[in-house]
């Protein structure tokens, strides 16, 4: 089977990629530090928007939203990716908050097959015992 190119999948699926806005992000957020995420863009492809920015940084304001003209407020389903810096900021417009462990660098859920150059008993993979007050 020959390997098909994106733009040939795009135009299969109907997914073409509508650019949507485009600006250098400088933005102010909490507490007034200044955080450059670099030239950013909205684009959107098979009705859902999707935000890139160019320098690595965590969902930490809705300014990060905003400043594109994307109002999270207004939509039924927003994504982020960041560990837990975007909870100030978005859990307030939340009416849940669904964590998905992508098995990268962090995960919320800790085994003790993945640690077993650990010294062992330790917290929180282990019981641990506090004299006989567990």
């Amino acid at each position: 089977m020959r390997q098909r190119d994106a733009a040939e999948l795009r135009h299969e699926q109907g997914l073409t990629p509508v650019l949507v806005a485009r600006q250098e992000q400088r933005l102010g957020m909490g507490g007034g530090v200044e955080r450059d995420y670099g030239p950013s863009m909205v684009f959107r492809v098979g009705g859902i928007d999707i935000i890139c920015i160019s320098n690595n940084g965590q969902a930490v304001d809705l300014a990060q939203f905003t400043s594109l003209g994307i109002d999270p407020t207004r939509y039924p389903t927003v994504c982020v990716k960041s560990m837990q810096h975007f909870r100030a900021a978005f859990e307030a417009i939340a009416r849940e908050v669904i964590l998905v462990d992508t098995g990268a660098l962090c995960s919320e859920i800790y085994t003790p097959e993945l640690f077993d150059k650990v010294r062992r008993p330790v917290w929180p993979l282990d019981p641990i015992s506090d004299g006989g007050k567990e």
